[in-house]
């Protein structure tokens, strides 16, 4: 294992494990952000899933900009990361209570949100079928 990556290793540890909104965004901000380009497939899966799980990053928009900026600049991994991306896009869906146009695009609200959307349209049929079942067309 390179320097390199035991640093990323690291830094993917401590922003996992924060402990408080303020330690999260500090992890993202001051440990995540630097390395974000040198991210593999498997870093940005760790970011996500680390984000997924732990409130004290998905619970608050001091992290958002990072996740922003996983997001753009690892587009080398888009395909292999889209599973993780959409699972990110269900969570907020679902915890952040936003609302939908009729073509089942955000209205308002978060980027993060937004960017997914466009990267992976697939999302918006996922609502709109969800809507028709639910007879909300």
């Amino acid at each position: 294992m390179t320097k390199q990556s035991e640093f990323i290793d690291i830094a993917l540890q401590k922003f996992a494990a924060a402990r408080s909104l303020d330690e999260g965004c500090a992890a993202a901000t001051n440990l995540l952000l630097p390395l974000v380009p040198q991210l593999t497939t498997d870093h940005v899966r760790r970011v996500v899933k680390a984000y997924l799980e732990n409130s004290q990053l998905n619970g608050t928009t001091g992290t958002e900009p990072v996740m922003i900026e996983v997001f753009e600049q690892t587009n080398q991994h888009a395909e292999a990361t889209r599973d993780i991306w959409i699972e990110i896009y269900e969570y907020v869906r679902i915890w952040g209570g936003r609302r939908y146009r009729r073509d089942a695009s955000m209205r308002e609200g978060r980027p993060l949100f937004k960017l997914i959307e466009e990267r992976y349209p697939e999302v918006l049929d996922l609502i709109k079928s969800e809507k028709i079942q639910q007879g909300l067309s």
